[in-house]
């Protein structure tokens, strides 16, 4: 079955006749009032498109009363049913809502849209901007084909002005793309991006490595593996500095700031010098592990944030007490767990912190099986941050985090 292909435009009540043109055809014009009605005039002429199986107008009461009839007859003699919608004016908060879900309910699945923006009240391009980013988010279905503006020219004397249909589409694109982008920035969710990516190379394999380092660098994230997160993050950092392939650089709008942001979230989880984290235990490896946790707190990933907590109270440990060379090794994990569980802190305070972060962190990686599991899960994320924020202070107390040995 063939998709349906839909127009919606928003008539104005003051029409003006324009010689109308598409930019590669500037010679071939259709002179009218009606921008959509030249738009789907040339397309068929320049382009060979078919006409639209339906046109969706928005019209405002006054529309309604003086104009849509002869709208109507317009695009019947084309032989195209017009759809007339009246919505409000929009001269506040909830008509500007209604219009929108006005427009979005009329509009069906599996379709090709083209807007045309051209007439219509003030606020129409805003309503049609924000449709198309709600259609792009909740009906992928529909793909939208056009965004077209009739650039009103100057008018020489005893002529109609000339008027170029210009496809302003790339401000929908740059939405997109910085949607893709504050996704990935807030819900480390690679799939958006990668997406964007992949569409932007158009086929190429240029672009495969930046779509590679980004999806292995939520999948670290996703796990909660902070020293594979420090490697990815550093690949992904190389990949989206400049100079960016050239599919991305010739069809991306700016593209070095929006990727520029990909690097700066990456920077967070790469180590502060050179490609791996430190062989030796660093000051540096412990304020990075506490970025992370953070990154993980402000994702709303708690079970990753609990388990990193638990980690990085052992890095302490090992920091002030331990063998900071053999910090990634199971013997010295175990000691400076054993440690932490069975000595004598100097501070009671951060002891009992230190036990409502293992409390916590059973209670989380045993997913709620034990009857005596202290687990609210609607509390759930605020008990992390708390635990959290009594924690971390901690990390500029390097005294507080001495432990005597049992039996000392």
């Amino acid at each position: 079955m063939a998709r349906e292909r839909v127009l919606v435009f928003a008539p104005g009540t003051m029409p003006r006749e324009a010689d109308y043109f598409l930019p590669e055809s500037p010679d071939v014009l259709e002179t009218t009032n009606l921008a959509p009605i030249a738009l789907v005039k040339l397309e068929k002429k320049v382009r060979g498109k078919e006409y639209p199986d339906n046109v969706i107008a928005l019209c405002t009461q006054e529309v309604m009363d003086e104009r849509v009839a002869g709208i109507e007859s317009d695009f019947a003699k084309l032989g195209i049913d017009m759809s007339p919608l009246e919505v409000p004016n929009g001269k506040d908060e909830e008509e500007l809502k209604d219009i929108v879900r006005i427009l979005l309910q009329a509009i069906p699945d599996e379709c090709d849209l083209t807007l045309d923006i051209t007439h219509g009240f003030r606020s129409s391009p805003f309503v049609f901007s924000v449709a198309a980013q709600y259609l792009s988010f909740l009906r992928p279905s529909v793909t939208i084909e056009g965004l077209y503006y009739g650039m009103l020219g100057k008018a020489e004397p005893n002529s109609a002005p000339r008027t170029p249909l210009v496809d302003m589409s790339i401000f929908l694109e740059l939405m997109d793309w910085v949607y893709a982008v504050r996704v990935f920035r807030d819900t480390y969710m690679p799939q958006k991006l990668a997406d964007m990516v992949k569409r932007a190379a158009g086929g190429s394999d240029d672009a495969d490595g930046i779509i590679e380092s980004i999806t292995r660098f939520a999948n670290a994230f996703e796990l909660g593996l902070p020293i594979e997160l420090a490697e990815r993050a550093v690949d992904l950092r190389k990949q989206v500095s400049p100079p960016l392939p050239e599919t991305l650089e010739s069809t991306v709008l700016l593209p070095d700031e929006l990727f520029g942001e990909v690097s700066r979230l990456a920077a967070d989880f790469a180590p502060a010098s050179g490609d791996r984290v430190p062989d030796t235990l660093s000051w540096e490896e412990i304020r990075r592990q506490v970025r992370v946790i953070d990154r993980y707190i402000e994702a709303g990933h708690a079970v990753n944030s609990v388990g990193m907590m638990r980690e990085w109270v052992i890095l302490m440990v090992i920091y002030y007490n331990g063998d900071r060379d053999k910090w990634r090794t199971r013997e010295e994990r175990k000691s400076a767990e054993d440690l932490a569980n069975k000595g004598r802190w100097v501070s009671r305070e951060l002891y009992r912190i230190k036990d409502r972060v293992w409390e916590l962190r059973n209670n989380l990686h045993h997913h709620g099986h034990e009857a005596t599991d202290n687990l609210d899960v609607d509390e759930m994320a605020n008990r992390v941050r708390r635990v959290w924020a009594d924690l971390r202070p901690y990390m500029n107390r390097p005294a507080d985090w001495k432990i005597e040995p049992w039996g000392y």
